[in-house]
């Protein structure tokens, strides 16, 4: 009797059952018995019921996977993605930013809308900035781009710490080191870079003017550095005005040191650049002579990169002029010291640097020699977006 009550059951009982119970009491009426009453299944037996079957001992392997379904209907379509060449000018998601009095630039986002410098204000940036902005940037105060690298250090032996070559092709040169037995040549500087090179650069290297070369005994402090690298991307348009001013220039020559080569300026817009105000990536003069080292030469001129659908201004105000060497009473004299250098070379980068002065044997100093032009590059008519 059990064994049939079991079979009908497992035949009528879902799959999912696991555990086949019994009352533990149940009258017989007429010789009939109903099923639903005295046998029930779950995962565990109810109160006044005994397991008489575990089903899961049943359970055979698992079969095949059914077919794939099909597919559901396509989502609404996504919305757009910003145009690639809308992205050079970033996403303005800065928003508007107007610098209304003397600071360091130090903004974790330089995407904006609209960029301004007011008059009278200087902004110091890091060589290597980039500002972008969807709207406009206005520059009527000042942008100062801080150099970068290290100037040379001179020791007795002639060795010491190189000068930065910036974005030059190598080091300026340190100014030979000896005793007044022979004359002591100054040190010379690389060549300028090619113009088809200046086309090419389209962004700012953090390292962009080479610094100068150095002299024994020397300025100890690190001078003559070379001038940073700078960028504005504004769609909307840059100006610079008559009050306006950004600056890469290098740094002054210390004490027999070469000065600093200019830096690189890129402005780049799908409307106007206008130059009303003064551009510059200026080479700087080199140092003095001591009574141990002869006068250093100047910097090479650095780049500025114009790229524009129109660009207007007056090119007077863009500058990227090679420095001076010492003249006068501080440019020719004598050197005592019994250990003595000619004058450390000029950076380099558009421009050739000066080649430091000549130490002679009786310590005359015969002169450094001036930094070269440096390049300035104008490109209009088209949305330079696309090269950004």
């Amino acid at each position: 009797m059990i064994r049939l009550l079991i079979l009908a059951l497992l035949i009528t009982t879902p799959a999912f059952a696991d555990k086949l119970c019994i009352k533990k009491k149940q009258a017989v009426k007429n010789e009939k018995v109903a099923l639903k009453k005295i046998l029930r299944t779950g995962s565990t037996c109810p109160s006044g019921y005994i397991e008489v079957l575990d089903t899961s001992i049943f359970q055979g392997p698992s079969g095949a996977d059914g077919q794939d379904g099909t597919n559901g209907a396509d989502g609404a379509a996504g919305s757009d993605g910003q145009d690639g060449m809308d992205a050079a000018w970033g996403d303005g998601s800065a928003g508007a930013r107007v610098v209304s009095a003397n600071e360091d630039l130090d903004d974790d986002n330089l995407q904006f809308t609209d960029f301004t410098v007011n008059s009278g204000v200087t902004l110091t940036v890091p060589s290597g900035t980039i500002i972008r902005c969807t709207g406009t940037a206005t520059i009527n105060g000042t942008i100062q781009v801080e150099t970068a690298g290290n100037s040379a250090s001179v020791s007795t032996l002639g060795l010491g710490r190189p000068a930065s070559q910036g974005f030059s092709t190598q080091s300026s040169g340190n100014g030979e080191v000896g005793d007044n037995s022979n004359n002591r040549q100054g040190g010379y500087a690389p060549l300028a870079l090619d113009s088809l090179i200046g086309r090419s650069i389209i962004r700012p290297p953090v390292f962009a003017g080479g610094a100068g070369g150095g002299g024994y005994g020397g300025s100890a402090t690190n001078v003559g550095q070379g001038g940073g690298g700078f960028a504005i991307y504004c769609q909307g348009g840059i100006t610079v005005s008559g009050t306006g001013l950004i600056s890469a220039n290098g740094g002054y020559g210390g004490n027999c040191q070469g000065g600093g080569a200019g830096g690189i300026i890129i402005l780049a817009s799908a409307g106007t650049v206008d130059h009303s105000g003064p551009i510059r990536a200026r080479g700087n003069t080199g140092g003095a002579y001591s009574t141990s080292c002869a006068q250093g030469g100047g910097g090479g001129g650095g780049l500025i990169h114009i790229l524009a659908q129109t660009i207007s201004g007056n090119d007077a105000n863009l500058s990227a002029s090679g420095g001076g060497a010492i003249t006068g009473a501080q440019g020719a004299g004598t050197v005592t010291s019994g250990t003595r250098s000619g004058g450390g070379a000029g950076g380099s980068l558009f421009g050739a640097g000066g080649n430091g002065s000549l130490v002679a044997m009786d310590g005359a100093t015969l002169g450094a020699f001036v930094g070269s032009d440096g390049l300035i590059i104008k490109r209009q008519g088209f949305n330079p977006a696309g090269m950004l």
